[in-house]
């Protein structure tokens, strides 16, 4: 779908920014939500590369918490999935959460 795969490459270019103006790796924990969201969106693989960076440049303090972690396994997760599955089949990050999660992840 072009038009998610444009928002996917905004939301890239707006982290970008960020890092330009705020160079501190961890304000990404406080917005975990939106990463993981337009991560779990992209299909391509240096998108993909991209949204894995913003969590594993993050330090060992912001990984351990809350939701950062479980987050990043969700984008691998439904990564997984689409590489796995019948082309063009809905996946859905929600349901596969509380597949996964029986409470679901606390994304902010």
């Amino acid at each position: 779908m072009p038009a998610i795969a444009a928002g996917v490459q905004d939301v890239i270019q707006a982290l970008i920014r960020l890092d330009v103006l705020q160079p501190d790796p961890d304000i990404n924990r406080g917005i975990v939500f939106p990463i993981t969201l337009a991560g779990c969106l992209c299909e391509d693989q240096s998108q993909q590369q991209f949204f894995c960076r913003r969590f594993e440049n993050l330090s060992p303090e912001a990984i351990m918490f809350g939701n950062t972690r479980p987050a990043l396994e969700l984008m691998k997760e439904v990564w997984l999935r689409r590489a796995t599955g019948l082309p063009g089949s809905k996946l859905d990050w929600l349901e596969i959460m509380l597949q996964k999660w029986d409470a679901g992840i606390f994304l902010i």
